[in-house]
């Protein structure tokens, strides 16, 4: 379930950060298919990468023509259009909607069905669900698949996290700005309030006012109801069964929505930890200024551009907190992550290193390759408990039409993972993976 905080957090946003400008370019990407995500049982779309490019594909048109058509830079016209921007998150494609996306390709993953309620134009709701999802299959995935079923949780935000993330490299590395400032600001500002709301005592009274609002109507039900609740519960209890949750208050299906009230002192306090960490996540300087930092005299030389940020994340065994690097210097592109993972026992690092967009010449002609390696220890069988650490990578190779000139284009992409946890991967087994898409590049 999506909630959202836009309500309490505008006025904050407006005084705090500025509506960028319009940029020189727009560019888009979009996975055509993407290999194994679109074959899981039968044909499935979008896939966690699908959903993100058409997001920021959205944000790029519409935040692009947010500016043509109410140009300026008068305090009226800026909050115009950042009110403007804070609706459009609301909207199919917005951040809401990806949000309900990356619940449901964990779901799609394993061959579960469901509905992003926000095709229904809630617009002004606080809670958008993944509906129409069946008891059976939330007992089969609790059941076969237990660490799926804490992604499962986690993945809404992990979605909005990645959004705000590959909007800074887009930034810094193709001068493009997937999301207006406005929007990137209260992505964040919303995940953290949410994650911070989750372990208080009004969410026992909202939990009671959605399960009499969805009564016997067991295709209303949201798949999870509050994320984080339930994210701690299954993370502390992969082994026991869903039936356990019991039977709703309407006498029919499982009582699905996790309360504080159902966790332990343990889980309350793991669960206030993780709000108070995410304010990490505000550490950031992507959130406040448009453009990274600068060294060198760009008037003798080529400067050194590089901008960095924290990134605190929720994962199936715990929690990650992530140092993420980015650095420029004439077409080299390059971004770094330093990752920090826990879980309940033990800390485990890992590394990852991409080389974006870099320009090739091959056969005479411009293309771009970017190659991705990362390697790390995570927790044996994505366990919260699990003291045991086990070694794992991935690499990733992408050939593409060059971006130099405006025009429209193509990309591939061939993938290897081991078993393990990575931001936008929604195996979180081994998995051989290839994609191919087109690109377009605007002025």
């Amino acid at each position: 379930m999506a909630w959202s905080a836009s309500h309490a957090a505008t006025a904050a946003a407006q005084d705090s950060v500025q509506a960028d400008s319009s940029r020189s370019r727009l560019v888009l990407d979009m996975p055509v298919f993407d290999y194994p995500a679109n074959t899981a049982a039968g044909f499935a779309f979008p896939s966690m990468e699908q959903s993100l490019d058409i997001s920021k594909a959205f944000y790029q048109l519409s935040t692009r023509l947010l500016h043509r058509t109410l140009p300026g830079n008068r305090f009226s016209t800026r909050l115009f259009r950042a009110s403007i921007e804070i609706l459009l998150a609301t909207f199919p494609f917005g951040d809401a909607w990806l949000h309900e996306e990356w619940h449901r390709a964990v779901l799609r993953n394993r061959g579960i069905g469901s509905f992003n309620d926000a095709y229904k134009f809630r617009i002004f709701s606080t809670a958008i669900s993944v509906s129409h999802v069946r008891d059976e299959d939330l007992i089969r995935l609790k059941r076969d698949y237990p660490a799926d079923q804490v992604r499962l949780a986690e993945a809404g935000i992990e979605g909005e996290y990645q959004q705000v993330t590959e909007g800074t490299k887009d930034r810094v590395f193709l001068d493009a700005n997937p999301q207006g400032n406005v929007t990137r600001f209260l992505s964040v500002t919303n995940a953290i309030l949410y994650l911070g709301l989750s372990s208080l005592n009004a969410t026992d009274r909202r939990t009671d006012e959605f399960n009499r609002k969805d009564g016997a109507d067991i295709p209303r039900r949201d798949a999870l109801g509050w994320d984080f609740t339930a994210w701690i519960y299954d993370l502390s209890r992969p082994d026991e069964p869903y039936e356990a949750r019991g039977i709703h208050p309407s006498g029919v299906g499982m009582d699905r929505y996790i309360k504080p009230l159902d966790l332990t002192p343990d889980e309350k306090r793991f669960l206030r930890l993780q709000g108070g960490l995410a304010l990490l996540n505000l550490v950031d300087p992507n959130l406040y200024r448009r453009r990274p930092f600068t060294v060198g005299d760009s008037g003798t030389s080529v400067p050194l551009q590089y901008t960095f940020g924290l990134r605190h994340m929720l994962t199936s065994f715990g929690y990650t907190i992530d140092a993420n690097l980015f650095f420029k210097e004439a077409a080299t592109n390059l971004y770094v992550v330093l990752h920090s993972y826990f879980n309940n026992e033990h800390y485990f690092p890992g590394a990852e290193l991409e080389l974006v967009r870099y320009p090739v010449t091959i056969a005479g002609r411009p293309f771009e390759v970017s190659p991705r390696v990362a390697g790390w220890l995570q927790p044996e069988g994505q366990r919260f408990r699990a003291t045991k650490p086990v070694a794992g990578g991935l690499g990733s190779f992408r050939l593409g039409s060059s971006a130099a000139n405006p025009g429209v284009g193509w990309f591939v992409e061939v993938s290897a993972k081991s078993a393990g946890w990575v931001a936008g991967e929604v195996e979180l087994g081994n998995e051989i993976g290839a994609k191919v898409g087109i690109s377009a590049v605007l002025r």
